[in-house]
């Protein structure tokens, strides 16, 4: 397997990371425990499709990972579909970046991406909220990449390379 460096700029690249958001709608996502010890979990993901790329999900804000974040704002997340088969023509991502939970008015579009992506996440919240009489529980978080690492073998370009992207 060959190397191949390019930016995020490459329309190339934006295609395939693109294609590849679109084309799932889970991620693992790791952090750091202040032990230094890594930590992994699964959610579900939504982004943003114009200007930088972000990636938005829901979690507690005291879960393990959240807490991580509080300390070391560094994450890894994967993006690949699980039903491929060895031999094919694989597909998927890693990305390497920052994360932390949305605050202030920001709050407004990480809601409005992640709910144009999940339909029935604004109803649930709200129901949510109506049945306990309390504020939902579930944050929000940001995470920004900084590098990527791209398998995809259905660009004729990138064949079988893995492809390191950077800003």
């Amino acid at each position: 397997m060959r190397t191949l460096k390019r930016n995020f700029s490459d329309k190339k690249v934006r295609r395939s990371v693109y294609h590849i958001l679109e084309s799932n709608t889970l991620c693992s996502m790791s952090t750091v425990t202040r032990e230094n010890k890594s930590h992994i979990s699964i959610g579900y993901f939504a982004y943003t499709k114009k200007g930088e790329l972000q990636i938005f999900y829901l979690s507690y804000p005291d879960s393990l990972h959240s807490k991580n974040l509080l300390s070391n704002s560094s994450m890894g997340i994967t993006i690949y579909d699980s039903k491929q088969e060895w031999g094919g023509h694989d597909r998927g991502i890693q990305l390497i970046g920052t994360c932390r939970e949305v605050k202030g008015s920001l709050h407004s579009r990480a809601e409005a991406v992640y709910g144009n992506r999940f339909k029935k996440y604004l109803r649930w919240a709200k129901e949510f909220a109506k049945e306990k009489g309390s504020e939902f529980p579930m944050r929000f978080y940001r995470f920004i990449p900084q590098r990527m690492m791209i398998v995809d073998e259905s660009v004729m370009e990138f064949g079988d390379s893995l492809v390191l992207v950077s800003k």
